[in-house]
């Protein structure tokens, strides 16, 4: 007699997706208060995992200030802190899971609110535009499946003000199941990313252009 007559096949397949589900279900916990007292110089920290989120800070901000001479070096220092740690504070938010992948399907079946790429890109841009930036501009970055099992992908994406999209920094939280990965838009070798006009960030750039508008003729907003 058969597996498949007895009906134990698909038993058995469905115990070894279950329990390949389950071994990637496990949330990912990250010292998100450490890493912030540490970068404002609350603390001084000898723990490796914190140490690791920080020198990820510094090697950021160092990257951002590649994009041109004009950068403000305390906004790229602002950019790189607050991007790292809020990208480890939404993966605890999302009960992220270790496998980004995994978790995706939990959150497709309902079993997590939150935890897309969209997400993370939605709200870390959502954190970087209230910043109201005078020398950075903050785009919604988007890659479409170029190869048959990739799906498509979306990430905050910062440039120096008023230069190319194409000369950006990914700032990516959804990759590394919350710890922030960032490279250059042109030197990302697994995602060609384009500008994605998105509504969350059209609303506050002409939010800024009503209040620039404003200010040039004296008025000030009703808000």
């Amino acid at each position: 007699m058969t597996l498949l007559q007895t009906g134990s096949a698909p038993r058995l397949l469905l115990t070894a997706l279950s329990f390949f589900v389950l071994s990637g279900c496990v949330s990912v916990s990250y010292p998100v208060e450490e890493v912030e007292q540490a970068r404002i110089g609350e603390i001084v920290t000898s723990d490796p995992e914190v140490l690791e989120h920080l020198a990820k800070i510094s090697e950021l901000e160092q990257l951002l200030l590649t994009l041109s001479p004009d950068v403000d070096p305390l906004e790229a220092a602002n950019i790189a802190g607050s991007s790292v740690n809020y990208a480890l504070e939404l993966a605890e938010d999302y009960k992220l899971t270790k496998q980004p992948v995994i978790h995706n399907v939990l959150v497709n079946y309902g079993l997590r609110p939150r935890g897309l790429c969209i997400h993370f890109a939605e709200d870390i841009l959502r954190m970087l535009l209230a910043k109201n930036l005078q020398t950075f501009d903050v785009y919604w970055g988007v890659a479409y499946p170029t190869e048959r099992f990739r799906l498509e992908h979306s990430s905050a994406v910062v440039t120096a003000k008023g230069k190319p999209f194409e000369s950006g920094v990914v700032l990516d939280g959804w990759r590394d199941s919350g710890k922030l990965y960032f490279v250059k838009v042109p030197d990302d070798d697994r995602y060609s990313w384009e500008l994605f006009n998105d509504k969350v960030t059209e609303e506050y750039r002409q939010l800024r252009k009503q209040q620039a508008d404003e200010a040039a003729s004296g008025t000030t907003s009703s808000e």
